[in-house]
């Protein structure tokens, strides 16, 4: 762990985010992605009151796995950032159309690190009874198999194409 980021508490990490967040959501509000990868995110952003509202449960996924990632690199110190990218990966790998045992296995072991390293910054208030699901995903799929098949996101997709 870096001495800054032992040194900053969540309060000031908070401060250095909030000055930051500003360019998080000018971020969201600009992208364009291919068809197909999500819906359109930017009309969900609110860049000026710095909302995001409207998203489906698949637009989430999306910027959970693949936008966060991105995004946070230049706006939160490397502590931070580090389990944040470690979740996003999580759900990454999980979420994928084919599983290895193995990988799942490995995924199961590293993410009570990852949470505890979020726990270390992040005030208790974030965590709640939803803290431990990740780990009980990983072993969901050690038993179903993927996830594609399981969740809702393609029966979002057939609603909205129905409607």
């Amino acid at each position: 762990m870096s001495k800054m980021a032992t040194n900053l508490s969540f309060h000031q990490l908070l401060i250095h985010f909030s000055k930051q967040k500003g360019a998080f959501y000018r971020f969201l509000k600009e992208l364009k992605v291919p068809d197909g990868f999500s819906s359109n995110i930017s009309h969900c952003v609110n860049s000026k009151e710095c909302k995001i509202s409207g998203l489906k449960s698949h637009d989430c996924h999306i910027i959970l796995q693949y936008l966060l990632p991105i995004v946070i690199l230049g706006l939160l110190v490397k502590d931070v950032v580090e389990p944040l990218i470690e979740l996003a990966m999580f759900f990454n790998m999980l979420c994928s159309k084919s599983l290895k045992g193995e990988d799942v296995e490995q995924i199961k072991k590293q993410i009570p690190l990852t949470l505890s390293k979020l726990e270390m910054y992040l005030p208790p208030s974030c965590f709640d009874v939803m803290l431990p699901l990740p780990i009980h995903l990983a072993d969901e799929a050690l038993i179903a198999g993927p996830s594609q098949f399981r969740w809702m996101h393609s029966r979002e997709t057939k609603l909205h194409s129905i409607a």
